[in-house]
Order: C-alpha cells, then structure tokens, then sequence
C-alpha cells in the first residue's frame, strides 16, 4: 500500500472515532537490508501490547491484555526525494498479529 495512503487511512480512523491512544508503544528488530537500488526497505517489530485506546470525549481508556494482536510487523520502502536529501516512505506492508514478534 502507498505509504501516504495507509497513515491517512490510519489517522482518519482515530478521527472518526473520536479515538485518541495512550500507554507504552515499542518498536525493536529494525533491519536494513541491503539493496542494489537507490531504494532501502526497512523492517521492524511493533509491540503495542502497552498500548490502549482512549475516548476522546468521555476520557474513557480501553485497557486490553496481550494478544497476538499487539504485535505487527512493517516493511517501508524508504526512497531518495528527488532534489532534496530527504527520503520518503514510498510503500508499506503492515503484517498484523505477528507471531514471530512476541506473542
């Protein structure tokens, strides 16, 4: 999916929601493989078993226990601007329920 598509996707779906998030969100095992293109993917893990939603409007947190679920795994290919020494995501892949992260 184009990177810029899955984070608006992402934040919309807080918005909409009234939804905002609270506690500990850890990120580990990032890697970078090499590559013969100007491009880089990068990969890691996400562990949000510390991570609750909240209610914006009630300030109400959704307190849920670890699950296969907490962990995800994402790949970003990470590319050069053109022009500028800033790099873009270009495309990300989010494996949810990974189970190779910790569950």
């Amino acid at each position: 999916m184009p990177a810029a598509r899955y984070a608006r996707s992402q934040i919309e779906e807080y918005v909409d929601g009234g939804w905002t998030l609270t506690g500990t969100d850890r990120y580990d095992d990032a890697r970078t493989p090499a590559s013969g293109s100007g491009a880089v993917l990068v990969t890691f893990r996400e562990d949000r078993s510390e991570v609750y939603g909240k209610d914006i409007r009630t300030g109400k947190v959704h307190r849920t226990g670890k699950a296969p679920a907490s962990f995800q795994k994402f790949s970003t290919l990470m590319a050069p601007a053109t022009d500028t020494q800033v790099w873009r995501a270009q495309q990300i892949t989010v494996e949810g329920k990974a189970t190779e992260c910790g569950a």
